[in-house]
């Protein structure tokens, strides 16, 4: 991958405007974005590394940057016996890290869950995902704390929508997603995808991933789930979402799901899923629109709150969040 490229991919991770990684390295906005879109050669050596400062990027994230400039890595290579001996050494700091956060999940946990999950856990949350997508540990972050995911099918300008089927949000309607189950055979959140939607079908029906919406540049780069989670006493889980094209035959399970003209989201008469007004943003010319699903989707959420069981459910909910394998 090219520098501009990588530059460019690596200051969105960490939410960096052009503006605001310019000036932290001293550097002419105008110039950076010239950078960026391939019409100036990378800057010094020294340069490189101070973007990689500004940008709070880890060891690894640096030498991948300034190899892309062509430059040295920072990190000088190993013999064949000292790789070995550091591999070991940073499986047994995965595996201890991994249990640090595990630990430090639980405490949050039993500490605010079901207690007041509004606005103290919104705080609260707000700061640690704001931590973990500044400062790289989102990786392990996603390793301990099971990964959301969902899938956006569109099909003749229908969008499927599923029912979800435990409490504390069962029978409330939105794009089939759940979290990852190692029990069921995910491995990564692509696979809790598939797996989802697949259900939503009578027939073995056939699929291929199209993109990750998601994903830095994708149409859903900027979901906010922070507000949604902390409202239900909830760190925020890693949320990818991904749009799924369905191919050949298909027969729907009609107790599972069903498809809903993108335009008739709003008419429904069906408690409806918080996060479903930014999903279907995209896809929706009509701001009024937009604005109606976003009042039924909080409406739903209140509702939900209001339930005597919430904090109940919630509690044996979020138990279930923890991943120490």
């Amino acid at each position: 991958m090219k520098f501009a490229e990588t530059l460019k991919k690596l200051r969105k991770g960490k939410e960096f405007s052009q503006k605001k990684l310019a000036k932290a390295i001293a550097l002419n906005h105008t110039y950076l974005s010239k950078i960026e879109n391939n019409c100036r050669q990378p800057p010094s050596r020294d340069k490189v590394i101070l973007m990689a400062k500004a940008l709070q990027l880890n060891p690894v994230e640096t030498d991948n940057l300034l190899l892309s400039s062509e430059y040295a890595p920072l990190t000088p290579p190993n013999d064949s016996d000292t790789f070995s001996q550091i591999k070991k050494i940073n499986k047994d700091r995965w595996i201890e890290a991994k249990k640090e956060m595990a630990d430090f999940l639980d405490y949050i946990r039993l500490k605010y869950v079901g207690k007041n999950p509004y606005p103290d856990n919104a705080l609260l949350a707000q700061y640690i995902y704001s931590q973990i997508k500044q400062k790289g540990i989102k990786v392990l972050y996603e390793a301990v704390s099971k990964s959301l995911a969902g899938a956006v099918v569109i099909y003749h300008k229908k969008i499927l929508l599923s029912p979800i089927g435990k409490s504390p949000l069962k029978g409330i309607w939105g794009i089939p997603n759940g979290f990852l189950n190692l029990k069921k055979g995910d491995k990564t959140p692509r696979d809790t995808a598939v797996r989802l939607l697949k259900e939503c079908f009578i027939n073995d029906v056939r699929v291929k991933i199209v993109r990750e919406l998601t994903e830095v540049g994708g149409p859903l780069e900027d979901l906010d789930t922070q507000d949604y989670f902390a409202r239900l006493g909830l760190i925020p889980p890693i949320f990818k979402i991904f749009e799924i094209r369905l191919e050949g035959l298909f027969k729907l399970n009609n107790s599972q799901a069903m498809f809903v003209n993108v335009e008739e989201v709003d008419n429904l008469d069906l408690p409806i899923h918080a996060l479903l007004y930014q999903i279907l943003a995209s896809y929706l010319n009509d701001p009024r629109k937009i604005k109606k699903i976003y009042e039924k989707g909080e409406e739903t959420l209140r509702l939900i709150i209001s339930k005597r069981s919430f904090k109940f459910d919630m509690g044996e909910f979020s138990k279930k969040r923890i991943n120490r394998i």
